[in-house]
């Protein structure tokens, strides 16, 4: 498939997958739905390069002129039926950027367990998040007024995934690739890393206090410029928990008799996983063409020099806890015990404890 002049009279080229140029980050990238085996269907990016721009640094964006429309046809002979507008993400101001933002991939089957959602966000801002955009299909009251809570402490973003009924039923895992992708180029800019992840999943420094106290530790014992690092990628580990769900524990009964996996659970499975397999990854946005789930492929990289670092287990895990998991071979991993006074007061102040007692305050 090519890409027609677009209304700025700009020349776009075919795609060519093997290229890893700046340009692609500067262009249009239009996101659609496209049927796949077993009548399943699963989301694609179309990439439609600037011509003759090749860029490898970032300072040299400046020098890019964004077009102000793209249009995709069937065929280089067919006049353009409809025109996308071009945003340029590169206007948004530096000043508004935070250091660190999580993204949740699509919620549905009407979720309804607070407390899951309140220990994921308050763990995280103990290790240093500042922003959260969660992606709402479906979930039931007690959440959704736990989620407006934190909107309106301009904690969380919630970003609404409702798709076409027609596809809601079939498309791969509620279109999780499709929206991770949309979160990656909605925080371009807006944030100097991000990681995408459900809500029983914690990225873990294993020598340090936070995320940025983590990178710092990676950075100086990585023999590479912390520059050109585009993603850490976390090896995953296993927690099996078999936690009461907070469905079971009515507002009334507050924060004390709550447990939180997290503080709780310390058998882990003994084994890591491979970086290829199940992983998580931390990345620069502006460094990103395309998210994977589990991984940064090569190709997706923006500038030619930039590497994807696997991050030694000694400094950062993914920890996942996991409802019903069957483990044979368990450790004991009590490293979130040294986050426990931090996570605990936490939880009884402010947005938490609103939402883990119901005590709200407004209608």
């Amino acid at each position: 498939m090519r890409c027609l002049k677009n209304l700025s009279g700009y020349a776009l080229d075919s795609v060519d997958t093997e290229r890893r140029l700046a340009d692609l980050l500067y262009t249009c990238v239009i996101e659609l739905v496209i049927v796949c085996g077993m009548y399943r269907l699963v989301s694609a990016m179309i990439l439609c390069p600037v011509k003759d721009t090749k860029l490898t640094h970032v300072a040299d964006r400046s020098v890019v002129v964004a077009p102000f429309a793209v249009s995709v046809v069937k065929s280089s002979c067919r006049r353009p039926g409809n025109a996308v507008i071009v945003g340029d993400l590169r206007r948004r101001s530096a000043a508004d950027a935070v250091n660190f933002s999580v993204c949740v991939p699509p919620i549905f089957g009407n979720f309804n367990d607070v407390q899951d959602l309140v220990e994921f966000i308050e763990v995280y801002r103990v290790l240093g998040v500042q922003k959260f955009q969660i992606y709402v299909s479906s979930v039931g009251p007690q959440l959704d007024r736990c989620l407006q809570e934190y909107v309106r402490r301009d904690i969380v973003d919630v970003q609404s995934w409702v798709l076409p009924a027609s596809v809601s039923g079939i498309i791969y895992y509620s279109g999780q690739i499709l929206a991770i992708n949309e979160c990656l180029y909605r925080l371009m800019y807006r944030t100097r890393y991000v990681v995408i992840q459900d809500l029983d999943e914690f990225v873990v420094p294993m020598r340090s206090d936070s995320w940025q106290s983590m990178l710092d530790i990676i950075h100086k014992h990585m023999m590479t410029d912390s520059d050109r690092i585009a993603s850490y990628n976390f090896q995953h580990r296993f927690f099996p928990t078999e936690l009461p769900k907070a469905t079971s524990i009515t507002p009334a009964d507050g924060i004390k008799r709550r447990q939180f996996k997290t503080l709780s659970v310390m058998k882990a499975d003994e084994f890591l996983f491979p970086y290829t397999d199940r992983s998580k990854v931390m990345v620069r946005p502006e460094r990103l063409i395309i998210f994977h789930v589990h991984l940064i492929l090569d190709s997706s990289l923006v500038r030619i020099g930039d590497i994807n670092a696997r991050v030694d287990p000694q400094y950062g895990q993914l920890f996942h806890y996991r409802r019903g998991m069957n483990i044979s071979r368990t450790t004991s991993v009590s490293r979130m015990k040294t986050f426990e006074e931090s996570i605990l007061r936490r939880l009884y102040v402010a947005t938490a404890a609103v939402c883990l007692t119901g005590d709200y305050q407004y209608p």
